[in-house]
């Protein structure tokens, strides 16, 4: 057995150190190899973040931009409609500038037409007033004239018919 082990106790020393040796070689290659393996994944891992992180960034993107489109879109729309809106409230102006001086002259004839009737029917009224009634009439007392004739007046009473007065017919 002796020889099988390399013969005498100093060979198994040797021996032993070597297989020492060479474990902790194969330990470092092994950790090196553990290392290298972490260090694998780890890129790999962030190499699958920042692809995930670029993904989610681009989709955000697109959907902004879409958004953005849609904003755009929809402004210019509004600019078209905003545009013909200001073109009918401009025609809606005129024309109720132009009903406003149409109710406007209307009214104006309308005024001197009754100011016109108005005037003719006061004329009227006074040329039938001087047509039908004395402007004037100057009572004369009795006693002005002569006492003889005082006494018949009263008697016959008023030379004049007083408009103002009744007669007994109208009081009847």
């Amino acid at each position: 057995m002796k020889n099988w082990f390399g013969g005498a106790c100093c060979n198994n020393q040797v021996a032993g150190t070597a297989a020492f040796a060479e474990s902790q070689f194969v330990s470092s290659l092994m950790s090196e190899l553990a290392k290298e393996k972490s260090e694998r994944y780890a890129d790999s891992v962030g190499i699958n973040t920042f692809k995930e992180a670029l993904a989610l960034v681009k989709e955000e993107r697109e959907t902004r931009q879409a958004n953005d489109r849609i904003t755009f879109e929809t402004l210019a729309r509004l600019d078209k409609e905003s545009a013909l809106n200001k073109q009918d409230i401009e025609c809606f102006k005129k024309e109720v500038a132009r009903e406003f001086l149409d109710v406007r002259g209307d009214l104006k004839s309308a005024i001197a037409l009754e100011a016109e009737r108005r005037k003719a029917a006061d004329d009227q009224i006074f040329d039938y007033g001087q047509c039908n009634y004395v402007r004037y009439i100057k009572k004369i007392d009795a006693t002005q004239i002569c006492p003889v004739v005082e006494i018949a007046a009263r008697a016959a009473g008023p030379a004049v018919p007083d408009p103002n007065a009744t007669t007994p017919a109208a009081n009847a």
